[in-house]
């Protein structure tokens, strides 16, 4: 591979088949992240530079992806190689920590350990746990500690992208597909704006979008795509609910106090524990945005809200309190 130095050089790759690719490798002492695209000419093996990043330490991968796929780039690989970037540096100091000792760090390595073979399988989850148990051993490992937030962070992401999919199967929707379901219900609309069925369809599509946006932490564009849920299907509760919560996520406190309220006006006042246990988080949620936007007084009616429907909610409790302690100061 030629150096490669600034965005707009461009470099010869054994790229033939002319696919956008993304490179890591180090260059300079210094991992860089790469993203080409094919130059359009007759040489099958030019490409151009169209976006570079840094990092400080690291190794080596490729993926391609079809010409025009530069969004899914960005949306979808970055997030893949951007968390190796934060990985590779860590993953080797956190091997170190294991020595050959006996008593409570013979321990304390087996946890490590345990972490690691788990880690080095993709299973975050137990991973994460013998991390989390070593470190209640030994909890100045800062490197351990570094290492278990950024795989709890993943995990967490990774939970998000399968609950997302889980949903759009449920509503007969394919993830990959979300952006060719909502150009043809669109265009369908375009020739029979009543189409209510091509309606609704189109707001499932949007909402699940939206919820792929929010797993990926894109709240503008999920806000964006929940707003069109609501346009074409006005009583999608789900989407506002969602919206809400990207709002708060936004800390546009008002426009989640807005959205949270309207949902409040949606949700029927059953006594079933379904419909309980909804209210009580809507009744949270929107507590906690008033508390956040400097309106305690509102804040304290809705956590106590919250109690009414689950008396045993201890975070409800203490924000309850907290709410009252803030409003006596004011």
């Amino acid at each position: 591979m030629d150096s490669l130095k600034l965005v707009g050089d461009v470099i010869s790759i054994d790229n033939s088949n002319k696919k956008y690719a993304v490179i890591c490798g180090k260059e300079a002492g210094n991992l860089q992240l790469y993203i080409i695209a094919p130059v359009d000419s007759s040489d099958d093996y030019k490409f151009k530079i169209i976006e570079a990043r840094r990092a400080s330490d690291g190794g080596f991968e490729t993926r391609l992806y079809n010409k025009g796929d530069e969004q899914k780039i960005i949306e979808e690989s970055a997030h893949e190689i951007m968390l190796s970037l934060q990985i590779i540096p860590v993953i080797s100091k956190v091997r170190s920590l294991v020595k050959k000792t006996g008593g409570v760090n013979r321990a304390f390595n087996d946890y490590v350990s345990r972490g690691i073979a788990f880690y080095e399988k993709d299973e975050y989850k137990p991973a994460i746990e013998n991390f989390q148990a070593a470190l209640s051993l030994n909890p100045n490992e800062k490197v351990l500690e570094e290492f278990t937030w950024i795989l709890t962070e993943e995990y967490s992401y990774l939970s998000a992208v399968r609950e997302v999919r889980k949903k759009a199967e449920a509503m007969g929707i394919k993830l990959e597909d979300v952006d060719k379901t909502i150009a043809e219900y669109t265009e369908a609309l375009k020739h029979n704006p009543n189409d209510a069925s091509a309606k609704s369809n189109l707001a499932s599509a949007y909402y699940i979008r939206g919820l792929n946006f929010v797993s990926k932490g894109d709240h503008d564009r999920a806000i964006a795509d929940f707003s069109d849920a609501i346009k074409f299907e006005p009583d999608n509760f789900l989407a506002l609910h969602n919206r809400g919560l990207a709002y708060f996520k936004r800390c546009d406190f008002d426009k989640a106090v807005a959205d949270y309220e309207e949902l409040l006006r949606f949700i029927p006042n059953n006594n079933d524990n379904a419909t309980k246990k909804l209210l009580a988080k809507v009744y949270m949620e929107c507590g906690l945005a008033h508390d956040l936007k400097g309106d305690h007084a509102r804040a304290i009616q809705y956590l106590e809200k919250v109690l009414e429907f689950n008396p045993d909610d201890g975070n409800a409790r203490e924000f309850l309190e907290s709410a009252k302690a803030r409003m006596a100061k004011h």
